[in-house]
Formats: C-alpha cells, sequence, structure tokens
C-alpha cells in the first residue's frame, strides 16, 4: 500500500476557476482514472491537503465525499481514506449503458466520445456559487426542519412556469413531485401505476436505465420498434400494453424525432384503452434543425399523459434532481398512498435551483449550452461527411441531443470499437439498448461530443476515417 503525501498528489487550483471543492474533485477524480494515484493508496488527511492547498478543511470534505459518492475512495475507521481497489464505472448522467458494473480502470482514451458528459467550463459556477451563498446564508435556520414531500413549493411554482413556456406543459405547481433522478421518478410511477406483473410498451432500441428499472419490479416490458417518425403505432395497438414508456423529443439512442402525427395517434391510442403514455422529455433542449414541438403533455385533454424532465445535463451531473408531472386522477393516487414518502433531493438543493430560475439564470445557461453544442455537432457531422466514404456509412440522430449514431457497413460493432481502441480513440455500442437481438448487422456505434473540443472532434474522426474506411 503506498501512502501518499500532500506533495505528491497536490491539485492544480485556481481560486477564480469555479467551486474550490469541485475542482480539488475533478483533479484527484482525474488521477484516479489515469493511474496516477494507484488504486489501494492512502490519500492525505482531510485537514493535512487542506492546510498545504491554504484552503478550507470543508473544501477537502466536500471534495471527498463526491470522490466516495461515485466509488473512487473509501472511509475505513481509524485508518483514513483510501483510493479503492475497484470503481464502479458510472455514467455521471442517467443514460448509462453500465451503470452496476464494477471494472478496474485504464487510463483514459486520448479522444472518448463518451456519451453523458458536459463541457465544464459552460457552467457559471461563479454565479451559482454566489446564488447557493446567498440562499444558504437567508435560509439556513429552515434547514433545521423537513420540506414538502412533493418539493419546495417555490421551486415547482419556478418549474411551472418553465415548463408552460419552454415545452407547453399544461400543469400547475401542485401536480409536480421533485426526485432525485429519472430512474428515482420511474421507481415510484411504477408504483403509482401499480405496475408490477403488468405490460408495459418499451421502445426498442431504448434506454436500458429505464427497461432495467422496470424488469427490476416484475413489470413485463415489450419491445416496440422504432420507426423513422417515432414508435410503431401498429405494433402498440396489437400489443395493447397498460402503458408506453417513450422519449419522443430526441427517442436514446436512434436520435428520432417523433412526429406530430405520430403525438396525435399516441395520444389517440390512449385514449381508445384507457392507458397511460409516459412522456420523457429528455434533449428537448438541444435540438439543432427545426423548431421544437409541442410536448405529448401539451397536447392532452384527457390526462393520460405522465411528463418526466430532469436537470442532469443542464448542471452538475452531481445534483440529481429531476421532476414528474402528474395528470390529476394519478395525483389523486399519489396523495392517499404516498403522502408519507420522505422527499429525496435536499432543501437546499431545491431552494438554490429554484433562485436559479427565477433570476433567470437557466434560460440564459440553456441558450449558451445550445449555442456551445450545437457548434460541436456541427463539426462532428461536417468531419464525418468529409472523411468518411459516402457510400459506407450513415449518421442518425442528425437534428438534436448530445451525441450521434454512426453506422458502417462491412463492419460489426465489435470491430469498430477495437480498431477505434487500437489507435487511443473510445466509441460506444449501442447492442446493449436492445432486448431482442439487433433487427440489423451492420455495426453501429455511439458517439457523444458534449465534453470534446472542436478540435478534439477532428482530430478524433479524421482518426476514425483511417482505421474504420
Amino acid at each position: 500500500m503506498e501512502v501518499l503525501t500532500v506533495v505528491n498528489i497536490t491539485p492544480f487550483i485556481k481560486k477564480d476557476s469555479g467551486p474550490l471543492y469541485v475542482q480539488v474533485y475533478d483533479d484527484l477524480r482525474t488521477k484516479i482514472l489515469k493511474g496516477k494515484i494507484p488504486f489501494g493508496s492512502k490519500l492525505p488527511s482531510i485537514r493535512g491537503l487542506a492546510r498545504h492547498l491554504h484552503v478550507s478543511n470543508n473544501t477537502i470534505s466536500l471534495a471527498y465525499e463526491l470522490l466516495a459518492d461515485e466509488g473512487f475512495i473509501e472511509r475505513k475507521p481509524r485508518s483514513g481514506i483510501y483510493v479503492k481497489k475497484q470503481v464502479e464505472d458510472v455514467f455521471p448522467f442517467s443514460h448509462s449503458s453500465e451503470d452496476d458494473r464494477k471494472v478496474e480502470y485504464k487510463p483514459s482514451p486520448r479522444y472518448n466520445f463518451r456519451y453523458g458528459t458536459l463541457e465544464s467550463t459552460l457552467f457559471p459556477s461563479k454565479t451559482f456559487h454566489n446564488i447557493a451563498n446567498a440562499v444558504y446564508a437567508e435560509r439556513q435556520q429552515e434547514l433545521f426542519t423537513y420540506g414538502d414531500v412533493q418539493g419546495e413549493f417555490g421551486l415547482r411554482k419556478e418549474l411551472y412556469h418553465y415548463l408552460i413556456n419552454s415545452r407547453g406543459v399544461k400543469c400547475v405547481p401542485e401536480q409536480i413531485i421533485i426526485t432525485s433522478g429519472t430512474q428515482q421518478s420511474l421507481i415510484l410511477l411504477s408504483q403509482i401505476l401499480n405496475l408490477q406483473d403488468k405490460l408495459i410498451g418499451f421502445e426498442e432500441p431504448g434506454y436500458n436505465g429505464a427497461r432495467i428499472i422496470f424488469e427490476n419490479l416484475n413489470v413485463d416490458v415489450e419491445p416496440l420498434p422504432i420507426k423513422k417518425d417515432g414508435l410503431s403505432i401498429e405494433e402498440l395497438y396489437k400489443t395493447n400494453p397498460y402503458a408506453v414508456y417513450v422519449t419522443p423529443s430526441h427517442q436514446f439512442p436512434t436520435g428520432v424525432i417523433m412526429t406530430q402525427k405520430k403525438r396525435e395517434q399516441l395520444l389517440q391510442w390512449a385514449r381508445d384503452h384507457n392507458s397511460f403514455i409516459i412522456e420523457d422529455d429528455y434533449d428537448s433542449e438541444f435540438r439543432y434543425v427545426g423548431k421544437p414541438i409541442q410536448s405529448i403533455q401539451g397536447m392532452d385533454e384527457a390526462e393520460k399523459v405522465i411528463y418526466l424532465g430532469t436537470f442532469s445535463k443542464l448542471l452538475l451531473p452531481s445534483m440529481r434532481m429531476s421532476y414528474i408531472v402528474l395528470p390529476s386522477p394519478l395525483l389523486s393516487i399519489y396523495k392517499e398512498r404516498f403522502s408519507l414518502y420522505e422527499q429525496t433531493v435536499p432543501r437546499l438543493q431545491q431552494w438554490i435551483m429554484e433562485a436559479f430560475m427565477k433570476t433567470n439564470y437557466l434560460d440564459k445557461h440553456i441558450a449558451r449550452m445550445r449555442n456551445a453544442y450545437r457548434k460541436k455537432h456541427t463539426t462532428l457531422i461536417s468531419e464525418i461527411n468529409k472523411r468518411f466514404d459516402a457510400n459506407k456509412f450513415e449518421i442518425l440522430g442528425k437534428c438534436s441531443g448530445l451525441h450521434i449514431l454512426v453506422k458502417v457497413y462491412g463492419k460489426s460493432e465489435e470491430e469498430l470499437i477495437k480498431l477505434a481502441s487500437s489507435k487511443d480513440v473510445k466509441v460506444y455500442p449501442t447492442s446493449p439498448y436492445w432486448k431482442r437481438k439487433p433487427q440489423c448487422e451492420t455495426g453501429t456505434v455511439l458517439l457523444g461530443f458534449g465534453s470534446l473540443s472542436e478540435e478534439e472532434i477532428k482530430q478524433g474522426v479524421s482518426i476514425l476515417s483511417e482505421v474504420w474506411m
């Protein structure tokens, strides 16, 4: 076991580059991933590292807590803090294909087209930090009391205004429930709808992070094929499930945007069969071509749509905060059966989010992110079209989101991943998103671009063109 000193792991931090605890966390996390801090090493004490960096004990404590939450380090009683020998390969966002696997980390690839990561420099750290400090100073006494089980009313009121203006969602604050992530939303919904042993329609391919939740709760998941305009309505009528889960704004992982006509057909099905639609409005903020289509919930006149949203891609990955908009009939069931459930998102975090929205910083932040990611999205597609042989590939999902799919003819998914890896480029499989065997044998891989610079995208695509074409 190596005992590390404050000298040989000193994080590089700047007083004016965002919250210090985030900088310390990022630096140590990177060194662990790259093997610069070996597994099993003992880290310096909180007090020792804080004294060396001339920061508060609380700064180091928060950084260590984040690392512990993500499985990078562990505290051993009366011994100290250690880098875990194995850490969970956790995607920081909910749409992950490797959520529960434990692996030995290898040094990070030079060009990592990882899905679900964001560019940290876009986050308004100083503004958020100032808001957080102001909220804490103003409301610290309220931290000693319990909040509303549905979530703080002030935040739900801000969400109500945001959803009406941005997505056309029809609701009142009383219909909104705050949760600690999309998966937690689905667990709660499965109980409200009493889905155990019932049939739920599910996109094929689709978000396996949702599918595993349903399967673990003994919900019978029926795969429904995705067509160019969205979910197959014909198959939906054939199987007639109790409910259906859809991602219409940017279907995961194909990137298909459900058309207005198909949304209307989906609503008609729900009315005809007295069924519910679970609308996960994933990636609705990042549409780059054309105007966003109104949410299905906003088109619903029969209260058959349950609307899900999240802040995961808009703010910090560690700020686990999502929300549900329940139709009135289900809200009554929630209040009757689940009113004793504890709220899982800390009050302080909710108050900070409320203040961030109330001062219009969220709208400004989304506009800034959309502009930055549009440029990266354009660069990625442009470079692929320029460098790849036009007869050998196809791009799927070109209009929105933080990833695309690339289909390369004549090669398998496994071949594409291995060839890229041989040149220190990481791309990701799509096969985990299928419940059944993928219908197409042509290799299709996922390329995320959120955390890469435009120059890194160009260099990475150049390498892929050499090994794939």
